[in-house]
């Protein structure tokens, strides 16, 4: 798989300006341009397709600044529903409209009988902490009436290594020119901290769907949650989120770990 879809956008001072309330992040890249319409990813080629959409059309328009979303339009007066998450909610190898994301929205809209706008902030490859850095710049500026965080994989970390250079560091992924970041990377990361950085946001996350499997993180968001009085954000089962994937992808999505009960 190319570097440049770990790394983020090329050298680009753009790449560095996460973590700046009230400024729409920049993703584009050169794999994934923005303002485009292309048929394959880095993620997604013709050698990787396989399932029930192996043979469909599937484009990837992205907006202004790099995402598998609409434009935002701050003067709208529909009710909008953020969306944040790895690949799953960007929707890779799926028609936009078989993303479970817009599953949801539909599902919302048959609910209130009016237009629900999807504003879809999922971007493959990266983790909660890159996502955390997502919400708190887009919060201010979408205002949307919901938020819906798909938590990523807990091990993946967001990095800069210099200035205009974002990187995402996976377990199972070493990139040639940062085999010894990947290596400090792996002796360092913590698999079960940074879901924290969302319990942190306190009330402005309204769901957050859990996938991780991992009983601690379960304990520590709802204990979390008590102890700071939050009586709004609302953890959803595992199994919503299995159905509503199962759903978007025509088939019965597995989870990566056993099954695990809810205390």
């Amino acid at each position: 798989m190319a570097f440049e879809y770990f790394r983020g956008i090329e050298e680009n001072e753009r790449a560095g300006r996460f973590w700046l309330r009230g400024e729409l992040p920049f993703v584009a890249t050169k794999a994934i341009p923005a303002s485009s319409e292309i048929l394959w990813i880095p993620a997604d080629t013709p050698g990787r397709a396989s399932g029930i959409y192996k043979d469909v059309r599937i484009t990837y328009k992205t907006n202004a600044h790099g995402w598998r979303s609409r434009e935002i339009d701050p003067a709208s007066p529909n009710r909008k529903v953020m969306f944040v998450g790895c690949s799953y909610t960007m929707g890779v190898g799926l028609p936009y409209d078989d993303v479970w994301t817009s599953v949801a929205t539909r599902a919302l809209e048959a609910a209130l009988g009016e237009p629900v706008e999807q504003h879809n902030f999922g971007y493959g490859a990266h983790g909660n902490d890159f996502f955390a850095m997502v919400v708190h710049q887009i919060l201010p500026i979408l205002k949307p009436d919901l938020l819906v965080v798909l938590f990523s994989d807990l091990s993946r970390r967001t990095v800069f290594p210099k200035f205009g250079h974002r990187m995402a560091l996976l377990p199972t992924y070493v990139p040639d020119e940062a085999a010894n970041l990947h290596r400090a990377y792996l002796e360092l990361q913590s698999d079960s901290n940074d879901f924290m950085d969302f319990a942190r946001l306190g009330s402005a996350v309204d769901i957050v769907i859990d996938v991780t499997g991992v009983a601690n993180v379960r304990d520590n968001l709802r204990q979390y949650y008590q102890s700071s009085g939050n009586t709004h954000t609302i953890i959803m089962n595992e199994l919503i989120a299995v159905l509503l994937m199962s759903l978007s992808q025509g088939r019965l999505v597995a989870t990566k770990h056993g099954q695990l009960d809810y205390r």
